[in-house]
């Protein structure tokens, strides 16, 4: 047994010392990490270093794609398609707890087993054993599988995000030299012989290539001992040398340029990309360097948005590991644009001419303390919220095994990071985005056709590049320091009412407040937040339905103490907070998490929010630009989904109509105002709820001094929500001869009022829909890639409640899997389902609602619908205990009532003209 890597990662500090990383005598990688959270749960993954672009054989495109199909569906550790029936039984779901992705350079498998005892961890290691060196080509399992990738391929075409994504991979590889690569097309994925894809598992699927991760509530020592029994025997005539990274491309000597249209009705976009060093991931400077280039990309992003140019910025990765720092940003229509905005070059040179004043004006001091400042905000909100749970790292080490992080625990990462960010100076972050700008660059654009009459060439744009000279630009974030929201408005209140239930306490302010209360032990130092009232858009009337439409927009961008949402932002950053609005069908209010000593910050933002001068804050957004104008372009599946269908099942229900043209005519100047004041304007109709790590008697206080004092204006009226008037909308269709495939949507659209035992019906009936389906339409027929269901119920007196199922559909077989989903609704209403089937579905929601009562953030949402809809704000657990209430019969009612024809909406985008 060899250890390597396992030296440098603790010498370097990147790993806890618990952690098990090394290389078996064979050559298979392994990283092994206990995690507390969740408690008894664990995390596989088997990661393939080998993708698409190592086929090399064009008669074999998409064949590393179809493997990973092949590995669910036959192996030796589990043939002819008894894994998932198996895993079911064990608390299963298809697609969330077991699942795979092939990219271009890379095969991923993950195996999520809600025990990691000896027994789970076994099951697990037989599994992905099973992938490792096990899968099997029988020709009639492949031939039944290529039916479901080419489905898979046929609706990938359909997707414009799908086609740009593979634009943008083969614009990496320009002037490299590298060879092209496809995930090949409908029609050529089942030709692939099923003899030519065992040779390709067999060249490419060995130990050199793998890296197992276990992650989860596991014993390192005893994962690594089973381990090494599983997958030390294996591939018995491998050499022992483990593979390593793919190695790198040669450098692009030029711009490397790609121009594309898009579908109508969606944005015109560019993407600039900027090459750094490939990351040396496995030494302490290399994973300095990284987290230096990580403070850039924020000191970027403040820095462009106090310019006013916000693009989006994020890593991308070349097939052979190279980092490339991605500017995405939206383009203004060439052609009718509006007056005075910039065009493609304008915009472009803008963008270049903005990072070269961020080299030659160095940060100065102040500006770059509170930069750190912010930035090891948004790390802490990122490590409380993202790392230390089993699925997380898990994820995190199987980017390290790909070359794309560091090895690092959440609990060293953390301060490996200050340190490295407290030594950095102004002068370090601007010489390395010079060296970023001194290589080539990569640039794409893409354009719907309405918008442009000719599309830029290379030549064109080298041109713009060879005459540009960056002009006299402003000081540096001249006005960049640290800010602070303002004090109270008013003297405190009081806390006038307090009781305990339970681990809950519940105290009322002297405004009508209500504040629910649950420290929680093992909350990494978080407090989640949630501060709402009941109504949301459904109570308002039609005339000021339009303005409540833009209301969500208008409220999350308007100034708060006449600050601007930006400089809102860096003040939540700062001080650790995430703060995000809301206002959803029955909803409205906050959401988000804080360090306890962030809470001041959350407090005080609620309390100028209820303070809003509207005569000097502005509300933000695009006012009545929001709305769908009645000559919008909308694409077909948007159109059915958002118009089409909401016309059938709601004719008389507008508050269901969102994306109607008329709410564009009939939107009233100044009801804006009208709507955000109803929202906001009394307090006594809000619950907050504070789920996470903190004292209450500190929070007490802060409640007396922010919250209890908040004003309740007299033009308010009384909350009324009506309940929703839904029909059966029959059948409707969007014709769409563009498309290679498909899909059908159909919705259960019905009025139930809210209890847990309706939540627990609607869960299991999702639950057993989504394996019937799976089997029917994927399995069985290979009609159809990924049949989905979802299902809401709103606990407000709408009482609306609604099961869709949707699935992609081979246009030849629309008819037929319609035919047959909807024997399938009938089975349910008919026939109680069966006492195996019961206990798998069963076992499978337990899960997920025993999960949810372990994960703060879930339970703060929890508390607030348990208040709202009249139930016992302890009685937390009310829906897992319904679950478990739930029997054959009672599910067979509950699906009479989910799944009544009464309330039945078929919806079709189809090729197909509608027959």
């Amino acid at each position: 047994m060899r250890k390597l890597f396992w030296i440098l990662v603790c010498c370097a500090g990147l790993a806890q010392a618990a952690d098990r990383i090394g290389v078996l005598d064979n050559g298979l990688g392994y990283a092994i990490r206990h995690t507390d959270r969740p408690v008894g749960e664990v995390e596989f993954r088997l990661v393939v270093n080998a993708g698409e672009v190592d086929v090399g054989d064009a008669t074999l495109d998409g064949g590393m794609h179809l493997i990973e199909h092949m590995a669910f569906r036959d192996t030796d550790a589990y043939p002819n398609g008894t894994l998932v029936p198996y895993l079911r039984t064990q608390g299963f779901r298809f697609g969330e707890h077991l699942n795979g992705w092939t990219s271009s350079s890379a095969t991923v498998y993950q195996l999520a087993l809600p025990h990691g005892d000896t027994a789970g961890v076994a099951a697990g290691l037989k599994v992905l054993a099973g992938f490792a060196s096990g899968i099997r080509f029988d020709p009639a399992t492949l031939a039944a599988e290529s039916k479901v990738v080419a489905e898979e391929l046929r609706g990938r075409q359909n997707d414009a995000s799908f086609r740009a994504w593979l634009q943008q991979h083969a614009l990496y590889q320009q002037g490299t030299g590298a060879g092209a690569w496809s995930y090949g097309t409908p029609d050529s994925i089942g030709k692939i012989p099923a003899d030519a894809l065992s040779g390709l598992y067999r060249r490419l699927y060995v130990p050199g290539r793998m890296t197992l991760v276990v992650a989860g509530d596991v014993d390192p020592d005893q994962v690594e001992s089973q381990l090494r029994k599983q997958f030390a025997g294996l591939w018995p005539e491998a050499g022992g040398k483990p593979a390593q990274l793919r190695a790198p491309m040669p450098p692009s000597t030029t711009l490397a340029y790609t121009v594309s249209l898009v579908d109508d009705g969606m944005n015109d976009w560019a993407n600039l990309g900027l090459s750094f060093p490939r990351p040396d991931f496995a030494s302490a400077e290399g994973v300095r360097k990284a987290y230096v280039v990580a403070l850039l990309k924020y000191a970027l992003t403040q820095r462009l948005a106090q310019r006013a140019i916000r693009p989006q910025i994020d890593w991308r990765w070349r097939d052979d590991g190279q980092p490339i720092l991605n500017f995405g940003y939206r383009l203004v229509p060439e052609l009718n644009k509006h007056s005075g905005q910039l065009d493609t070059r304008q915009q472009l040179l803008n963008l270049e001419g903005q990072l070269t004043a961020f080299v030659v004006q160095p940060l100065d001091d102040q500006t770059l303390a509170q930069l750190k400042r912010e930035f090891i905000g948004t790390v802490v909100q990122w490590q409380a919220n993202g790392r230390g749970r089993a699925k997380a790292e898990a994820d995190l080490l199987a980017m390290a095994a790909l070359g794309q992080h560091p090895w690092s625990d959440s609990r060293a990462e953390l301060p490996e990071l200050r340190k490295a960010v407290d030594g950095v100076d102004a002068k370090t972050l601007s010489a390395l985005l010079a060296d970023a700008l001194a290589r080539p660059r990569y640039l794409q654009f893409a354009y719907q056709p309405k918008h442009i009459k000719q599309l830029p060439d290379r030549d064109t744009v080298l041109g713009w590049y060879k005459g540009f000279k960056p002009g006299p630009q402003p000081a540096a974030f001249g006005d960049y320091a640290t800010l602070a929201f303002p004090g109270p408005k008013a003297a405190p209140g009081k806390i006038t009412s307090a009781r305990r239930d339970g681990d809950i306490e519940t105290l009322v302010l002297s405004n009508g407040v209500k504040v629910l209360l649950r420290p929680m032990a093992g909350g990494d130092g978080l407090v989640q937040f949630r501060f709402g009232a009941m109504g949301g858009l459904f109570q308002f009337g039609e005339s000021q339905y339009p303005a409540a439409l833009i209301a969500p927009s208008a409220i999350a961008g308007m100034t708060v103490a006449l600050l601007p949402q930006l400089e809102v932002a860096r003040i939540r950053l700062a001080d650790g907070v995430s703060l995000a609005t809301s206002v959803e069908q029955e909803w409205f209010g906050f959401y988000g998490s804080a360090q306890p000593s962030g809470l001041p910050t959350v407090f005080a933002e609620l309390h100028h929010r209820f303070y809003r001068d509207p005569r000097n804050d502005r509300l933000g957004g695009w006012g009545r630009d929001e709305l769908v104008k009645p000559d919008a372009q909308i694409n077909s599946f948007a159109r059915l989904i958002y118009q089409d269908m909401r016309d059938a099942a709601f004719p008389d229900d507008y508050r269901l109509q969102i994306a109607n043209p008329r709410w564009y005519d009939e939107y009233q100047n100044g009801s804006l105002e009208q709507v955000v004041r109803q929202l906001y304007g009394d307090p006594s109709r809000f619950t907050l709820g504070l789920v996470g790590d903190f004292d209450p008697a500190a929070v007490k206080p802060l409640l007396e001094k922010w919250l209890a004092n908040l004003p309740r204006r007299d033009d308010v009226v009384p909350t009324v929500i009506a309940p929703v008037k839904a029909v059966a909308g029959g059948d409707v269709q969007e014709t769409d001869t563009t498309r290679r495939s498909g899909y059908v949507r159909i919705e259960f659209n019905t009025r139930q009022p809210w209890s847990p035992e309706t939540i627990a019906q609607g869960w299991l009936l999702k639950t057993v829909l989504e394996e019937r389906l799976r089997l029917r339409l994927r399995d069985d027929g290979g009609m159809s890639y990924s049949p989905t269901v979802n299902y809401q119920l709103l606990p407000s007196s709408a009482q609306f409640a609604q099961l869709v199922v949707g699935f992609d559909i081979d246009p030849k077989h629309e008819d037929e899997a319609a035919r047959q989903v909807r024997s399938v609704f009938a089975s349910l209403r008919d026939t109680p389902v069966g006492r195996s089937e019961l206990d798998a579905a069963r076992r499978i929601v337990l899960r997920e609602a025993r999960a949810e009562l372990d994960v703060p953030e879930m339970l703060c949402q929890r508390l607030l619908t348990n208040d709202a809809g009249g139930l016992p704000v302890s009685q937390v657990d009310a829906v897992y205990k319904a679950v478990q209430a739930t029997d054959a019969a009672a599910l067979r009612d509950g699906a009479r009532r989910w799944l009544s024809e009464a309330g039945m909406t078929i919806g079709r985008v189809s090729p197909n003209p509608r027959i």
